[in-house]
């Protein structure tokens, strides 16, 4: 197999775009033209398989790749890795709307039940097992986000509260000290579950 090793220009334009949260600033740093630094990164996520930035009016942000993601150390400009929380569409939620954590040593993980499904006899059906009825899990959440030591404590922890739903997850992750975001939806609007150890997090 062979393996696609990035350019030094895909990694200049990667961690420029890192350091100053802008396409544009990241051109001036290495007197390029903003075109040049977008394709650059575009090329670096063709040959990772997976979006590395999103953007916004904003701003970029650094984003997960599959689902889990662990910060170690700080950017070369001394700020922490800043990660938003995944929120699912929703009418009444606005775009880019979201919790933002400082990944220092530790990992979040998302097991958002509104990105993953499959339809059939016109009724949607999660991708995860509910365990005790060997049935696609009927809990109720759109997406629950965990903050743990590791990528594995997190993925586990947050499929273990989807699967629980909205109450008993909550219950399950506020009695035990987890770091955990539970959105539900009611009707076209997400409704928000922060367990108290997130909240500690975010201040």
């Amino acid at each position: 197999m062979r393996i696609l090793s990035p350019s030094l220009v895909e990694l200049h334009a990667f961690l420029g775009v890192v350091r100053h949260g802008s396409f544009r600033r990241a051109a001036d740093e290495l007197c390029v033209t903003q075109a040049a630094v977008s394709r650059a990164v575009a090329r670096l996520e063709s040959h990772l398989g997976v979006r590395l930035f999103d953007r916004t009016a904003s701003g970029v942000r650094l984003t997960a790749a599959g689902g889990e993601l662990r910060g170690q150390g700080v950017k070369p400009n001394g700020d922490p890795w800043w990660v938003a929380l995944a929120r699912p569409a929703s009418v009444g939620a606005a775009e880019g709307d979201s919790d933002i954590v400082a990944l220092h040593g530790v990992a979040v993980a998302t097991s958002g039940v509104d990105q993953k499904f499959f339809a059939a006899n016109g009724r949607r059906y999660s991708h995860l097992l509910d365990p005790r009825t060997g049935q696609p899990s009927a809990a109720g959440l759109a997406s629950v986000s965990v903050v743990a030591g590791s990528c594995m404590r997190a993925d586990a922890l947050a499929t273990a509260i989807a699967v629980l739903g909205p109450d008993e997850g909550f219950d399950f992750a506020r009695s035990r000290g987890i770091a955990a975001l539970l959105l539900s939806r009611e009707g076209d609007r997400l409704v928000e579950a922060m367990t108290p150890a997130l909240g500690a997090m975010l201040e």
